[in-house]
């Protein structure tokens, strides 16, 4: 005779949200859209669990596939559903509302929950969820370029700032200037594909790692980290834009320049994506300014404005004081937008300003030798060599000769190293 029916039991409910969103996340890291999109056609409704788990996991397939209005809607419209699901599901559902909103300039919830983490579900449940809690708000205000913020709520809550995910910390290590283990940790993260499954802490990596090398003249591996983003878990790929927009403008493809810049701020209008926009808009500006477009270039500050009014960050402030001070001529907000990256302390974003403000005439151009040094300091042998260039135009002296010939020795060498061609050398090195 056949012994007692055993019934198994469904797992406990975090179990099968964590299993549904395992399960999401993986089709996103091989890059499976095909399995992504009919996953949210109708595949999520055969998911196990409650309904809160189902329309949960449903709005994480649609941010892999970089359809983020529709993830918002999605979580908005059915909110009266997983908000009333266990805890688990609630705090989720508050975080993907937080930063989803973030992300298309509805700044409110995650602006409250910055102020007040501790007002969330799971708050009291354990220091490993405290830990999640502060990791994912600071993860989103680093991706606004907030690193200073990040700081400070951290340290208000006495979390170690260095114990941190190694993509996460490739992106505070650039924007704070630590730009060797910054380096470092992207290679080990795009190699073992630490950074994919976490949106969009791989674009982000992708973006900041090109950043660093096309700074330090490694042009072709630059690119190379683009394309990787491109390729793997390919999201807000807006982002990588202003990186991709100086490597072309170091060999002199001016005209590739602007269409870079165009098709990232029209992809992000196609995705309703506010992130990232503040400095294309600055960029825009500047490149139709160059072209002699002014009304265009007018247009392009009310944009950064805008965004900057929206988000309320200090990159989105910056960006629109300096394209305001290049277009409009304004002196005031030249200096207003140095005072402001001095404030923020970004080594790579603070030199940038000073040379942009000196190269449009707005400020006394004493000011290059503090862009030299900063620039020394992140070893970025590029953008050094660019601004020896500009301080010989404006007839500033250019300390060290001697450790300048070697810099450039270096430079040379580097750039030979990517492959360069003689025509792309001479535009790079500014020479015959």
């Amino acid at each position: 005779m056949d012994g007692p029916v055993r019934v198994r039991r469904p797992g406990p409910p975090e179990a099968l949200l964590e299993l549904g969103m395992i399960y999401v996340v993986s089709l996103g890291g091989t890059s499976d859209k095909a399995a992504l999109t009919a996953f949210c056609e109708d595949g999520w409704r055969l998911l196990p669990g409650g309904e809160g788990h189902r329309i949960l996991t449903r709005c994480v397939a649609l941010c892999h596939l970089d359809r983020w209005r529709e993830a918002d809607g999605h979580l908005t419209a059915r909110r009266d559903v997983w908000g009333r699901d266990n805890d688990v599901v609630t705090a989720l559902g508050l975080f993907l509302t937080e930063c989803i909103g973030m992300f298309l300039g509805r700044t409110g919830p995650f602006e409250r929950a910055v102020t007040a983490p501790s007002r969330w579900p799971l708050w009291t449940k354990g220091a490993r969820h405290r830990f999640e809690r502060l990791s994912q708000l600071a993860r989103v205000l680093m991706a606004f370029g907030e690193l200073g913020r990040v700081e400070g709520v951290l340290a208000a809550h006495e979390l170690p700032f260095p114990y941190r995910p190694a993509p996460d910390r490739v992106v505070a290590d650039s924007q704070g200037g630590r730009w060797d283990p910054a380096l470092n940790l992207a290679r080990e993260s795009l190699a073992t594909g630490l950074s994919v499954g976490d949106l969009p802490i791989h674009t982000l990596t992708c973006r900041e790692t090109s950043v660093i090398l096309g700074a330090r003249g490694q042009l072709a591996r630059a690119r190379e980290v683009i394309d990787r983003a491109r390729s793997v878990q390919p999201v807000m790929l807006h982002l990588p834009a202003l990186p991709e927009s100086y490597l072309s403008r170091a060999v002199g493809e001016a005209g590739r320049v602007g269409r870079i810049v165009d098709d990232g701020l029209a992809l992000a209008a196609e995705r309703g994506l506010v992130i990232g926009t503040d400095e294309l808009w600055l960029a825009r500006a500047v490149s139709r300014l160059d072209t002699g477009d002014r009304g265009a270039a007018l247009r392009c500050v009310d944009k950064a404005g805008r965004v900057a009014e929206l988000l309320g960050t200090g990159r989105a402030r910056l960006c629109h004081l300096l394209a305001a001070a290049v277009v409009h001529r304004d002196r005031a907000a030249a200096a207003e937008a140095v005072r402001l990256a001095r404030r923020r302390a970004q080594p790579l974003e603070q030199a940038d300003t000073l040379a942009t403000v000196v190269r449009h005439g707005l400020a006394d151009a004493s000011l290059l030798h503090e862009a030299h040094a900063l620039y020394g300091d992140l070893d970025a042998l590029l953008r050094r060599a660019q601004l020896r260039t500009l301080m010989r135009e404006h007839e500033v002296a250019v300390p060290g000769r001697g450790l300048i010939t070697a810099e450039n020795e270096r430079l040379l060498a580097t750039l030979v190293a990517e492959g360069l061609t003689n025509r792309e050398l001479a535009i790079v090195l500014r020479c015959s």
